[in-house]
């Protein structure tokens, strides 16, 4: 009788202590839990890395449109001392063309030699722009261009620097013609190292007279086009400040 009541009590001990295995819906409840914490901690991260990323490019954002407004301003002094320059050369070459159409220049009249090499120096002065280009050009050819959100600033600068390279083209070809026919005619007429006219009737020379008219034309069609520009870089460059001052906002 013992032994029986020793086994049922061993028995009994042993469905006590044995663990009582989770049931298939609380087993899915804990992977529901656990899918869910992940997903929303992949989802957390990512969204915190395209958070840094944003303050990033718009701190970046920031920088480049103010770079490029310190472009500008350089370019808009540069521009506004070129046309005194040009302003400047178109008045001694009317006067010039004014001189020579009235005929009264004597070839062996040393003030018509004097005239001529200085109506020469005028033609020669070409006064050329270089803008402050390294911004957008570093910009474009690093993909940093289209950090700058508003379409319309990126379409003017786009067209602004474009204009610039519009402007070199007439500067190039301005150089050209002196290169082509009148340095080679100037090498030709006048000793440069004594600053003294060899030829006394270069000034009734055609070549010479038309060099006149060309670069009176050319130089005034420049005026007019960097006057235009003027006024395209200093609205965009005011633009510019503007919105760096917003991306800080």
């Amino acid at each position: 009788m013992d032994s029986v009541s020793d086994s049922v009590s061993d028995s009994i001990a042993n469905l006590s202590i044995k663990p009582k295995r989770p049931s298939f819906f609380t087993s899915l409840t804990h992977f529901w839990k656990d899918l869910t914490l992940l997903v929303l901690g992949i989802y957390l991260a990512l969204w915190m890395e395209n958070t840094v990323q944003d303050w990033e490019n718009d701190a970046k954002q920031q920088d480049y449109l103010y770079r490029l407004a310190q472009d500008l301003n350089s370019d808009i002094q540069s521009l506004e001392y070129l046309q005194k320059k040009l302003a400047d050369k178109v008045s001694k070459l009317e006067q010039a063309i004014g001189r020579i159409a009235q005929d009264e220049l004597a070839i062996d009249n040393e003030s018509t030699a004097t005239f001529t090499l200085s109506t020469a120096s005028t033609i020669n002065n070409y006064f050329f722009f270089t803008p402050q280009d390294f911004t957008y050009l570093s910009m474009r050819e690093s993909g940093d261009f289209k950090l700058i959100k508003e379409d319309a600033i990126k379409s003017r600068l786009i067209k602004l620097y474009g204009q610039y390279d519009f402007l070199a083209t007439l500067q190039k070809n301005y150089l050209q013609g002196l290169d082509d026919e009148f340095i080679p005619l100037w090498l030709r007429s006048v000793d440069i190292l004594h600053d003294n006219l060899i030829d006394k009737s270069l000034i009734k020379k055609p070549l010479y007279t038309n060099m006149i008219a060309f670069a009176y034309n050319d130089t005034q069609t420049r005026q007019n086009f960097i006057q235009h520009l003027l006024t395209q870089t200093r609205q965009l460059q005011t633009e510019l400040i503007q919105q760096s001052h917003n991306a800080t906002e």
